[in-house]
């Protein structure tokens, strides 16, 4: 089988490659997948920041208002505050945002730095 090649944007891999193992590993809801995408996206841009002032340059209120007003609902408006909080506090219970309030941080394992050339590999075992 031919394994295909996805071109795509450093700001789409994000979204992309949860979308890609959403359904096998994160079961998210469409509104999880677009707020982690774009948590994972600005984490990225603040790369060159030591950890610890990533997360809370990342979880910062005027980043968040940033990723709101990035994000768009079904109705091309920007989150609402209640909303976007809601489903932050709804990756927390699923284990991918850590902590509360000013002291949270992605759960490492989800934290994913896109590469020139990047695969993904799935192991299957049979019973």
């Amino acid at each position: 089988m031919k394994i295909p090649v996805l071109e795509t944007t450093t700001e789409k891999y994000f979204f992309q490659y949860i979308t890609i193992i959403n359904p096998i590993i994160l079961k998210l809801s469409p509104m999880q997948l677009k707020v982690l995408g774009a948590i994972l996206y600005y984490n990225y841009q603040y790369k060159d920041h030591p950890t610890d002032l990533r997360d809370k340059l990342l979880f910062s209120t005027s980043t968040k208002k940033l990723i709101r007003e990035y994000l768009k609902d079904d109705k091309g408006e920007s989150f609402g505050e209640g909303n976007f909080n809601n489903i932050i506090k709804e990756l927390r219970k699923k284990g991918i945002i850590k902590g509360k309030n000013n002291e949270q941080i992605i759960n490492p394992i989800y934290c994913i730095t896109p590469e020139k050339d990047l695969q993904l590999n799935i192991n299957w075992k049979i019973k």
